[in-house]
């Protein structure tokens, strides 16, 4: 009778180990992004490299909701000039 009552309880240590090993970890492969920075965080590289960078940041930043936004000086920016592209048409 003992020894059936240490095997009973063996079983029901080694059932209750193996329930809670299996509810260790969940696993979350879902990547979570960043939100995309806001036009005033700062002067993207290619907004100084090319005109067309130049046109898409200037557009990025009129199309922003200035409701949220810090205010941001853009007198710093040096537009990009170049004597071999088309001139860009304002939109």
């Amino acid at each position: 009778m003992m020894k059936l009552k240490r095997k009973f309880a063996l079983a029901a240590a080694l059932a209750a180990a193996l329930t809670l090993a299996a509810c260790g970890g969940g696993s979350n492969d879902a990547v979570v992004q960043a939100p995309p920075a806001a036009p005033t965080d700062g002067v993207p590289a290619d907004a100084t490299a090319s005109t067309a960078g130049f046109m898409t940041y200037m557009k990025a930043l009129v199309a922003s909701s200035g409701e949220g936004l810090e205010p941001f000086d853009v007198a710093a920016v040096t537009p990009p000039t170049s004597d071999t592209e088309d001139p860009v048409a304002l939109e």
